[in-house]
């Protein structure tokens, strides 16, 4: 069962015995794969791109926010004001 899908390029630890084997059914074990091979690639590069970020704050650099975000904290917002029943705390339990 989840053995043949160890041949794929990634790796399930462990092995579900039979009476685990409703657990995840072998539709489910397929759609892993698929997910798996789908995004293997997008993850490889998050990561590697995670990496040099880190290692960029290691050197000493600090984190900044996204450009295409300026527009969201430079402009002049509010919230319309809370409804009485959020204002009302007595039952707030804290």
């Amino acid at each position: 069962m989840i053995e043949d899908y160890q041949k794929i390029d990634f790796k399930i630890n462990g092995v579900l015995g039979e009476d685990c084997s409703f657990l995840i059914s072998s539709e489910c074990q397929e759609f892993l794969v698929q997910l798996y091979n789908r995004f293997a690639e997008t993850r490889r590069q998050l990561l590697k791109t995670r990496e040099e970020i880190q290692l960029g704050f290691n050197k000493g650099k600090m984190p900044n926010f996204l450009e295409e975000t300026k527009g969201i904290r430079e402009s002049s917002w509010k919230i319309l004001p809370l409804p009485e029943y959020l204002q009302d705390r007595r039952v707030e339990i804290t």
